[in-house]
């Protein structure tokens, strides 16, 4: 919420939540922001009582969807009626449920953007570019992203809610963010092979009750990416609940990079090394701002209904290396899951890889 104040062209119309008490108390939070910032408005925001009221408010261009990835299901008729809409990472629970999301997208022409905020900060954005103009074609990188667990919120490590563990909450910013720093439309993710995928610490106190855990909490994956020009480039992604153990680290065609605090330091062959400082953007900001520009424009999301879906499809062919024990062409991931054709049955199917 403090975001949407940093956007000048978005005028905030109002919340939905399934608990009425928790979307009074987020309106009465933004109104107390605006109101510490000096924000006047004409517009007085309200709490709505349906998404069927969202859907049939002439005046709502856009909608955020902040839901967890299993309730997703209000975002297909947002789309289907005109509303632009924005959805936190994972798109879903599996590919197979977020192929419909997908659909209605390209069927309605409404936009559509997967919230990875990853591709929209500072850092990210800044390493895109000293890719792409100094350092050349990466040969590897590593990217992590983990902390301890979210062991205060029960339904993340529940199989049936959550859909899957860490590699559906943390691994799928690596997963997107890799390929966003080598180009979404010059490089197509081919194939992954799963390290390693498992239960490192299997009892956790889980919203208050020492439990064995039944998803992911460690992961390490190799994804293969391809050109058009023939290269091949390697990420090693890491995502825990398990606290991480990569540091970002890229290796390219002309040097490498790594970070250090708010800093990228280069090692370029020939020129030494060399420190660049990147802005502090902060990328739930860079995302929503962006959302905003995309329906100002009248163009597609950076991130949009492709990009999501395709990151499911990586996420879904690590399991899948896991229980066939090697390396996993993404289309080879896509047809086994079609012919389950469920994506109930597609979830039980990837989760065996937790066991």
């Amino acid at each position: 919420m403090p975001r949407y104040l940093e956007i000048p062209e978005l005028d905030f119309l109002g919340v939905y939540d399934v608990d009425e008490g928790r979307a009074e108390a987020a309106l009465k939070k933004y109104e107390g922001l605006k109101t510490e910032r000096g924000i006047e408005s004409d517009i007085t925001p309200r709490v709505y009582s349906s998404i069927d009221e969202i859907m049939n408010d002439d005046r709502v261009e856009m909608v955020d969807v902040c839901t967890p990835p299993f309730a997703r299901d209000m975002v297909v008729d947002l789309l289907n009626v005109g509303k632009n809409v924005c959805a936190e990472k994972p798109m879903t629970r599996n590919y197979l449920e977020a192929k419909p999301l997908a659909e209605a997208a390209k069927d309605s022409g409404s936009l559509f953007q997967h919230n990875e905020n990853w591709c929209y900060d500072g850092y990210h954005y800044t390493l895109l570019k000293l890719i792409r103009h100094d350092l050349g074609v990466p040969f590897v990188g590593t990217y992590s992203e983990g902390h301890g667990g979210p062991e205060g919120r029960e339904w993340f490590w529940d199989p049936e809610l959550g859909g899957g563990g860490t590699l559906l909450d943390n691994g799928i910013h690596p997963i997107t963010g890799s390929w966003y720093l080598l180009g979404f439309e010059e490089w197509e993710p081919v194939r992954v092979k799963t390290i390693e995928l498992g239960i490192k610490y299997p009892w956790r106190m889980l919203g208050g009750f020492y439990q064995r855990v039944q998803v992911e909490d460690h992961a390490h994956v190799k994804i293969m990416y391809e050109n058009g020009s023939g290269d091949v480039s390697m990420a090693l992604v890491e995502a825990s609940w398990s606290w991480t153990y990569l540091s970002s680290f890229v290796q390219s065609e002309r040097g490498s990079a790594r970070r250090e605090g708010d800093e990228i330091v280069l090692d370029l062959y020939g020129f030494g090394e060399r420190r660049v400082r990147f802005p502090g953007i902060n990328g739930t900001y860079g995302e929503l701002n962006n959302f905003v520009q995309c329906i100002l424009r009248g163009k597609p999301s950076m991130t949009n209904e492709d990009v999501g879906l395709r990151s499911m499809a990586m996420v879904g062919a690590t399991y899948l290396s896991k229980l066939r024990g090697r390396p996993v062409e993404i289309d080879e991931f896509v047809e086994w899951a079609e012919g389950i054709g469920d994506h109930e049955k597609l979830r039980h199917e990837m989760l065996k890889a937790c066991r």
